[in-house]
Order: C-alpha cells, then structure tokens, then sequence
C-alpha cells in the first residue's frame, strides 16, 4: 500500500474553530422568526451547526410549512440581521490558540485555508482582520453542504494541494464526516459524542498546537478511522 502523504495543509471550519458568531446566528435566527410569530428554540438552534443556512432555517421552522418564497425571504432576512452584527468583530474574537495555529502552519510553509458553509466566511475573515492569513476560501458557494465533501475538496484545488495531504479542522459532526469523506485527515474540537469519529479530538481550540499533535497527525490514515480513534 502506497503511504499516505505528509501534510502540508490546514483547512479549518470558521464558526466554533477560527471563530464564533454563534451568539451573531442566533440572535439573527430569533429576531427572523419571532417576527414573524414563530418560535425559536434553542436546542433546535444547536442542532444547526455546521449545516448550511437553508438547512439551518429547516431544522428551526421543525414542520411549521411555508412556501418557497417566504422561505428564500426568510434566509434573506436572517443573513442581513447576522452581516449587520458582523461590524463589530476584530482581531479580539480569534478563538484562543487559532493564532498561535496559523503562525505555526506558516512557519512550516504549510497551505491554510477555511471551509465553510456560509457564504459570509470572507467577510468573517475581513472583519476579524486576518485575510491575509489564508490562501483561500471555500465558503457555500462552492457545492453541498457539509457532510459532502464538496467545500474541502473545493479549498484543496484552490491550494493545489491533493486532499490526502489536507488536515481538516472541525467542531461539528457533520463537518468531520464531510473531510473524511474528502479522504483528508481530520481534527474535530469539542465532546466525543459530537467529533469522536475525526482521527483526533482535542476538547477546545487552545488545543490545536501544531508540535503537541504532529504525531497523531502523522499516524492517521486520510479518509478512514480506525476503531477506538477519535480520543484525545
């Protein structure tokens, strides 16, 4: 069997990995549907992770039925509450350790890119003030959401790097499904039972030291997990 190849690329998820604009999503989400005399439930809201704004807005509305367009004015009206939110990011809301991960990647002459499924991941990254950062952004324009792997293997073409050799940074389940999927290696960041099935896990971004992890990195085989893996 052909060895997998070395590494030489970050993709990271943006929302829960690089960032969090969840208390952004949610506050847009709530303020969408409550105006509209609909309710909003939380423990729907966390079950959005990681999926698309549509899919996102299905999983909210749970079986209330609305037509297609009322749909697409609702999507619309959630994404220009959430971009309004947006202006008050910078550099202060990296999650801690991305920084230190990003430096380190650099310093190794590694690709990083972000995958993710909003559309706004750009404008994200503008905000925060870290563009410069990353070689590029695979964001939800560039095929089905998460869990297919169209996003990562997107971002991987834009960094001309083969997706054996990417290593996948995410804190949902169906993200880390999504770069196995892409036959990348994969680090989920959060509990067992949400990213246990990524090659590595570790608990919260500080986490994510490049020198601690190498080893696990290395071990893993892109694309498959082997039984027991997914523990940090």
């Amino acid at each position: 069997m052909t060895p997998a190849p070395a590494p030489t690329a970050f993709i990271l998820d943006l929302d829960g990995v690089v960032t969090d604009t969840a208390v952004q999503h949610e506050a847009a989400w709530r303020r969408m549907l409550e105006d509209r005399g609909l309710p909003f439930r939380h423990d729907a809201y966390e079950r959005t992770r990681g999926r698309s704004r549509a899919d996102s807005l299905r999983v909210l509305l749970d079986g209330h039925e609305v037509d297609e367009a009322t749909f697409e004015t609702m999507l619309a009206e959630k994404n220009a509450r959430y971009v309004e939110a947006l202006d008050h990011l910078s550099l202060r809301d990296l999650l801690p350790g991305v920084l230190d991960l990003l430096l380190a990647a650099e310093a190794r002459h590694w690709k990083v890119a972000v995958g993710s499924s909003s559309r706004n991941a750009a404008l994200v990254l503008d905000r925060i003030g870290v563009t410069d950062l990353f070689d590029a952004v695979a964001d939800g324009s560039s095929g089905a959401p998460k869990p297919a792997p169209d996003i990562f293997l997107a971002a991987a073409r834009m960094l001309d790097v083969e997706p054996a050799a990417c290593v996948v940074v995410e804190d949902g389940g169906p993200g880390v499904d999504a770069g196995l999927a892409a036959g990348m290696r994969v680090i989920g960041v959060g509990p067992a039972d949400r990213v246990g099935h990524a090659h590595v896990r570790v608990d919260t971004t500080s986490e994510l030291v490049l020198d601690t992890l190498d080893p696990a990195i290395a071990a893993a085989t892109p694309g498959t997990v082997a039984a027991g893996n997914g523990a940090g």
